[in-house]
């Protein structure tokens, strides 16, 4: 042997990912995690590179994770293991901030030595295609420490039996060729990507950060801002995020890096499933002006997103047509018309408001959960990852208002669900709360056994009377429910209440099945939903509510709003989410919304009350199902 020789020492890479909730989860071991041990990918790369694999999650699924098959198999080519992320996903409110520390949690132990590691990310939704780490090491081989690949959002309904399918049952991958992914991709195609194509302008989203170009069945065209950042290597140590991931990591950790794109989808290719439904509350027919689309970005976007959307991106399942250059010049000159329209120069991430209006929220949550868990080892998870109902801090509530001026908003105003009519929210919660106290009074010598459903959604905030009240109350996820983890109830229930998303609700039919026989005759099931998606529900809309009644039992369903609701429910989010990132004087502020919005509050509450509450509204802003167990 030589001794002269040089040794030969290989480059160090950690790949990232985290899950948390159970929904997630069942995605993550069944398409995601496969997808990673397919042979182009992490086998290829653990050959390269010295590599190492870090999940991030909570403590609750880390036993359904360590004992996965899928997991295992990891360790036939590398080193894997969890890292416990309880105390980040204490809010649903927060998920940009707890996706940001989750992934910040999936390195900061390497400290100083980050600058020595390839670090590749990807996220617990996202399915790759076969060979995607094979082309991300022939490129840190040419010299690559910044690399970029776009993902592409897939009606997960539609793709996951056919994805699932795939799984090799001897070797625990998932191998898809990336044309045949994308065939996938652009057969079910998200509404999020066909409200953002630009030649299909049938509806647009609230937010246009994606543009495309739909060329033929095989072909779409594309910008994205950002794109995700799929490799890096860091020039600087960053260890605690100043902004969100996609508006500061780059500027933070790789400011003169080289921006490596992997646009073309034979070369890096990343399905993102999501929900049929997902955003659909966001999403109004027809086209949307490029003055207002610069007006929304120029709002909050910072340089890294910016400088992504210069780059052209391609998605085909075959080769591509002859003559696509038409179509990808007038895509470009389609953004470039956009990029001159925005502000010159964007928000910086340095104390953007997004970002600080809910931070202080967030390291306050965090905090408490840290000291709920010192004193009670007990404390239980809900499906979604929050640790305890969400303390929203959009007003004086639930025992802050000891100052005389929190007391008298208190009167005025109430705290939500209870509100008065003065509150812009009150015609939603009316005939639920009517509902609620009839159900949840304790008969002599015996309290009320109540099952809480919950599911995920911004405007849940019904589900708090049944805590609050004096009765055995056990609680289940929509999700769990769905699959069939009521079998673990014994005792039959009095009431059951639902405070759950409309994608969850359009699910009550199965789910009512279920619990038929948990349920004491007589008993009543209820489910509950408020949010801009009802909106779009007409009198004409006979599919979609006939859907929501059960065949067996005696159903009522109770709408509630109107066009003033609508209007005034918009002036109170719009005015809280301008106030997001206001620290001093914000309740004062708050207060002061609130009192402007009164009189117009009162009148469309009254006139709301005094609507049929069978008939269904023009601009519906909360249904009720109520079902009588017989």
């Amino acid at each position: 042997m030589n001794e002269n020789l040089p040794v030969l020492v290989k480059q160090k890479v950690r790949v990232i990912t985290m899950v948390w909730g159970e929904n997630y989860l069942s995605d993550f071991l069944s398409m995601s995690l496969p997808s990673l041990l397919a042979p182009g990918n992490l086998p290829t790369l653990a050959r390269e590179m010295e590599c190492e694999v870090v999940i991030v999650t909570e403590e609750r699924l880390s036993a359904v994770i360590e004992a996965n098959a899928v997991y295992r198999r990891i360790f036939s080519y590398c080193n894997a293991r969890l890292v416990m992320c309880d105390d980040l996903v204490v809010s649903r409110r927060m998920y940009g901030h707890s996706l940001t520390h989750a992934l910040h949690r999936g390195f900061e132990d390497l400290g100083e030595s980050m600058t020595d590691y390839y670090l590749a990310f990807f996220n617990a939704d996202f399915v790759l295609a076969d060979g995607c780490y094979q082309t991300m090491v022939q490129k840190i081989k040419d010299g690559e420490e910044l690399i970029f690949a776009p993902s592409y959002c897939t009606n997960g309904e539609q793709v996951t039996a056919r994805i699932q399918s795939r799984v090799n049952p001897v070797t625990n991958a998932l191998a898809i060729s990336p044309r045949e992914m994308a065939e996938h991709i652009l057969t079910y195609r998200h509404n999020c990507i066909r409200a953002k194509t630009i030649n299909q302008p049938f509806f647009h989203m609230n937010v246009s950060d994606q543009f495309y170009w739909y060329v033929d069945e095989k072909t779409l065209l594309g910008h994205q801002l950002p794109i995700a950042i799929v490799c890096m290597k860091p020039e600087n140590v960053y260890l605690e995020p100043v902004s969100f991931w996609d508006y500061a990591t780059i500027s933070m950790a790789c400011p003169t890096r080289n921006r490596c794109v992997l646009g073309d989808s034979d070369d890096f290719l990343m399905m993102e499933l999501r929900g049929e439904n997902t955003h659909l509350e966001l999403m109004r027919v027809g086209r949307v002006s490029k003055q207002d689309i610069a007006e929304v970005l120029g709002g909050y976007m910072t340089a890294d997103q910016f400088e992504m959307g210069h780059f052209p991106l391609t998605l085909h399942s075959g080769d591509l047509p002859v003559g696509i250059e038409p179509a990808r010049k007038k895509l470009k000159e389609h953004v470039d018309s956009i990029y001159a329209l925005l502000p010159e120069h964007p928000v910086s991430h340095f104390g953007h408001p997004y970002w600080n209006g809910l931070i202080d929220q967030f390291k306050a949550n965090q905090l408490q959960w840290r000291m709920q868990q010192k004193e009670q080892d007990d404390v239980s998870m809900s499906s979604d990852g929050a640790d305890f109902p969400e303390k929203q801090n959009h007003t004086w509530r639930n025992g802050a208002a000891t100052s005389l001026a929190g007391r008298i908003y208190a009167n005025m105003f109430g705290s939500l669900p209870r509100v008065t009519m003065l509150h812009p929210r009150w015609a939603d919660f009316q005939h639920v709360l009517s509902i609620l106290d009839r159900e949840l009074q304790s008969a002599p010598h015996r309290k009320p056994h109540v099952l809480l459903v919950e599911s995920d959604y911004e405007e849940r905030v019904a589900y708090k009377r049944v805590l609050e009240s004096d009765s055995e109350v056990e609680t289940i996820s929509a999700y769990k429910l769905q699959h069939g983890d009521h079998v673990r109830f014994n005792e039959k229930f009095d009431f059951c209440f639902m405070d759950i998303s409309w994608l969850d609700m359009n699910k009550f039919v199965p789910m009512y099945e279920r619990l038929m026989t948990r349920m004491k005759p007589g008993s009543r099931v209820v489910a509950f939903h408020a949010s801009d998606i009802l909106r779009s529900l007409t009198d004409k809309s006979v599919r979609e509510i006939v859907a929501l009644a059960p065949v067996n039992g005696i159903t009522n369903l109770h709408f509630s709003g109107s066009p003033q609701v609508a209007t005034v429910i918009d002036s109170y989010k719009n005015g809280l989410q301008r106030l997001a990132s206001k620290n001093r004087g914000r309740n004062v502020a708050v207060a002061a919304l609130m009192t402007r919005l009164s009189s117009k509050s009162y009148r469309a509450n009254r006139a709301a009350a005094a609507q049929p509450a069978y008939e269904v509204p023009e601009s519906c802003t909360s249904i009720t199902i109520e079902v009588e167990v017989r």
